[in-house]
């Protein structure tokens, strides 16, 4: 069954075999594991980027919406998914003591997320001051009930060429990078599963990895440059007036 399958494809096989297996013996269908010696094949390794300097410069100058600014502040903050974004309702925050619970995940809330909080709220209070609904953020439609705003909403309110995923993931990338990749880590921090975080984590190491390269690269040549010998100059051969 495994024969024709290559790389990422034998790879996923294997590791729902693997699965399957772990199953039935936790269950005691079966003493025996034939997956054990399985090998082969790569996992397909996601290509993470950190955000360039413009593309930063482009959220900071685009946010401009109170509902914009509150949801870039929960993705590039607290790498909240856009659902949980929608999700979030004034139950799950608590100003006084600075928390907030993200999809069931309770965490400290960061600076400029309690800002981006209290001049929404303020917004909502003014626009929407006697609807029935719960959730942080509402809209004209979902005001006149209790349900979260559709995705729809989230959709128009993101900047162009640049997503709230991409924010969220941005974010988990540069903690990744300033805390040793550790996958360990970026599952308590973020709520995140093993897969998730050894992605990030692989893909921080790669890029710390580059980083040293260039840098060792670098030192080399500059090192070149400072000790190789000078030639002294040539003169220049001066005619005879009579050649």
């Amino acid at each position: 069954m495994l024969e024709p399958l290559r790389g990422h494809r034998r790879y996923n096989a294997i590791t729902a075999l693997r699965s399957l297996f772990r199953f039935a013996k936790r269950r005691g269908l079966t003493f025996a594991d034939p997956t054990r010696h399985l090998s082969g094949g790569r996992a397909t390794e996601r290509i993470l980027f950190p955000m360039t300097a413009e593309e930063i410069q482009a959220v900071q100058q685009a946010a401009v919406t109170p509902a914009q600014r509150l949801a870039i502040a929960l993705a590039a903050v607290h790498a909240a998914r856009p659902a949980a974004i929608r999700g979030l309702t004034l139950d799950d925050i608590d100003l006084p003591n600075r928390r907030v619970t993200l999809a069931g995940h309770r965490q400290p809330l960061g600076e400029l997320t309690h800002d981006a909080l209290l001049a929404w709220l303020q917004y909502r209070r003014a626009i929407w001051p006697n609807t029935a609904n719960r959730h942080v953020l509402v809209s004209r439609i979902s005001a006149l009930g209790t349900e979260p705003v559709s995705p729809d909403y989230l959709d128009k309110h993101q900047l162009r060429g640049i997503s709230l995923e991409h924010i969220r993931r941005d974010r988990i990338l540069h903690e990744a990078l300033a805390t040793g990749a550790d996958p360990v880590h970026l599952a308590l921090v973020f709520n995140i599963d093993h897969t998730n975080a050894m992605a990030y984590t692989n893909a921080a190491r790669s890029l710390l990895s580059a980083l040293v390269e260039g840098l060792v690269l670098q030192r080399h040549a500059d090192h070149v440059l400072r000790t190789a010998p000078v030639k002294p100059a040539m003169k220049q051969r001066r005619e005879h007036p009579c050649q």
